[in-house]
């Protein structure tokens, strides 16, 4: 299977995790802006998107085998998947912007959602169980399992979330988008304990930056 199997895996954290939906939080796996020495792909192949889907609770780890199985006897396959998964990603990206800003997406864009809801929608199947009625994902029978839950989740943001809380990091360096659930609705940065802390310590340095050149 092709896979980047020389470098040691990412390991994803909470960190990874703040956008509030799993299209969001796919959205910011792609290279960072702020961190020149992680500008690289970190879904770099289809181990990488399994591992980045079952952090992310969208894959459970028992399916993990099979697909990394099939995946090994499907190599023209895994790369079909991982260039649909980037189309995917940015057409989600330019949506989900567009939401944000208060207007229209690309048709192109627009195109690429649209083919992978359709396949979601098809790759679900109703189950019934003590707490009643639910829908899961049809497990171990297509290598397009990582990426359905995040086709669902854009349509759920389209259809369902206020667009004025989709928002984009205050750090011009950043630009990670997030749903912001805050009470007040006045969440600026992906998280405070990277974009946020950094900005407070800019303010402060430029502070004391002031100050020193009134003193002087």
């Amino acid at each position: 299977m092709p896979d980047n199997a020389s470098k040691s895996p990412y390991i994803w954290g909470e960190d990874d995790f703040i956008g509030g939906a799993v299209a969001l939080d796919f959205v910011n796996s792609a290279p960072l802006r702020r961190k020149a020495e992680r500008a690289e792909d970190r879904l770099d192949g289809y181990m990488e998107l399994m591992r980045w889907s079952v952090a992310a609770g969208s894959l459970f780890d028992r399916e993990v085998d099979a697909l990394r199985d099939m995946a090994q006897d499907n190599a023209e396959e895994v790369g079909q998947i991982m260039e649909q998964a980037r189309l995917l990603r940015k057409g989600i990206k330019a949506i989900i912007s567009a939401c944000a800003e208060g207007h229209a997406p690309d048709s192109d864009s627009i195109a690429v959602v649209n083919v992978w809801h359709m396949e979601a929608q098809a790759a679900q199947t109703l189950v019934w169980s003590d707490k009643g009625p639910k829908w899961c994902w049809k497990e171990g029978t297509s290598l397009a399992r990582p990426l359905w839950p995040v086709a669902q989740s854009v349509m759920d943001l389209i259809f369902q979330a206020d667009h004025d809380r989709l928002r984009s990091c205050g750090n011009d360096r950043c630009h990670w988008l997030f749903l912001d659930s805050s009470k007040a609705g006045r969440r600026r940065w992906c998280s405070m304990h990277s974009c946020g802390n950094r900005a407070k310590a800019a303010r402060y340095h430029r502070r004391c930056k002031s100050k020193q050149a009134e003193a002087g």
